[in-house]
């Protein structure tokens, strides 16, 4: 949310040099907003409708004047569904519901929000060359699961076969579930900048947990392909960076640094999935459960060095570089069919891969600055990407 943010900057195209990897086709860099020593606080409001009720407030001010220096944001998000499951629509006989009859199924609003978001921050400037920043957040988001609506037009294969015409309105449909979302986080990024005189060394360390559980479905009554509860994503990240930047001159500006991360993430994904998936013109409608698990761990490093060289005033020329070791590893026992009852009984034999790469990634780049307010600039620059495992793919191959 905007509301705790001290600034944003967009900078486009690659910027893997100084910003890492996958970042080829620009980034999107988010400041949080720090204690500034004074005391402040802020709120605001807004109360909408379908239930909507936004809160977002913070207080900032000094421990230790001038030394410890705190704030903490708290942002609130309520609203209800806008899409209805009335469990409405038509329904006759068909082959693969001979009764005509409406199925049980759930019934409510979908696409509720119910969040939470809480950021601390300390800023603790022991000397006056020395800050270490602390910032938290803990994130937990609550509701149910995706709205799905068929497409008027397109309801020809349910009508076909189960007899069923969906709803008219315009934000009202019939699930099989409801669904849910279940999201819960944690980061803590410490930041610590000394000035050694001849410029800078920067630490930045981060930490991000995230609980993701979920469930979401096709939009119909009757189950064709439905991700079902007990759906569940778990990642845990480590990060480090560590730079020094300095105005090594009066013409030369230059950064160099190091960087490592480490992931891991472990996958649990169950589907429902019919007959008629992949098989429009399937005779029998049966209805099978499968899962599929995976851990998957990623490693990188790299180091990087950029350069400005000031030839003129107004004449800049940038040179740098980054050269960066990706290795992942997987765990994997593919997606496919449960013998049953339910999700018993699923695959569990799993197979271990394994891959590196490694990349370097130059960067050369000019501006001139003809006055106030006017520049031209031209870079040649490239991003680096390295592969993936595909954990939701049903063979090893």
């Amino acid at each position: 949310d905007a509301f705790d943010l001290e600034g944003i900057e967009i900078l486009r195209g690659p910027q893997g040099i100084l910003f890492g990897r996958n970042t080829t086709g620009g980034a999107v860099s988010l400041r949080s907003r720090r204690p500034t020593g004074e005391f402040k606080a802020a709120t605001e409001v807004t109360i909408g409708n379908y239930g909507r009720r936004d809160f977002a407030g913070s207080i900032e001010g000094p421990i230790v004047d001038g030394k410890i220096l705190a704030r903490v944001a708290v942002l609130r998000r309520e609203r209800d569904g806008y899409f209805k499951d009335r469990n409405g629509g038509s329904f006759i006989a068909a082959p693969f519901n001979p009764s005509g009859a409406q199925p049980v199924t759930a019934a409510g609003d979908i696409g509720n929000i119910d969040n939470w978001v809480v950021r601390p921050s300390i800023v603790i400037r022991p000397t006056e060359t020395l800050d270490i920043n602390l910032l938290g957040e803990y994130v937990r988001m609550k509701g149910n699961g995706n709205p799905s609506k068929v497409v008027p037009g397109f309801e020809g294969p349910l009508r076909d076969r189960f007899g069923y015409t969906p709803p008219s309105g315009k934000f009202e449909t019939n699930q099989n579930s409801t669904g849910l979302t279940d999201v819960e986080a944690e980061r803590l990024v410490i930041e610590t900048n000394l000035d050694i005189g001849v410029g800078k060394i920067t630490s930045v360390t981060g930490l991000r947990h995230v609980d993701f559980g979920f469930a979401f479905e096709d939009g119909a009554p009757f189950v064709n392909f439905e991700l079902a509860p007990g759906n569940r994503i778990e990642s845990s990240q480590v990060s480090q960076e560590l730079r020094f930047a300095s105005d090594f001159s009066e013409r030369i500006n230059l950064v160099i640094g190091g960087y490592a991360d480490w992931h891991t993430l472990d996958v649990q994904e169950r589907r429902l999935l019919s007959s008629l998936v992949g098989a429009p013109n399937a005779t029998t409608y049966i209805v099978t459960n499968r899962q599929g698990n995976y851990r998957q761990k990623a490693e990188s490093y790299a180091v990087f060095a950029n350069i400005d060289y000031h030839l003129t005033d107004a004449l800049i020329v940038t040179a740098g570089g980054r050269y960066t070791y990706d290795k992942k590893r997987i765990r994997i026992a593919p997606i496919n069919v449960c013998t049953g009852p339910g999700f018993t009984g699923c695959p569990s034999t799993f197979s271990s891969l394994e891959k590196d790469w490694d990349n370097f990634s130059p960067k050369l780049a000019a501006r001139y600055e003809f006055g106030a307010g006017v520049m031209a600039y031209g870079s040649w620059t490239k991003g680096f990407r390295s592969g993936q495992f595909n954990g939701r793919a049903t063979s090893t191959a």
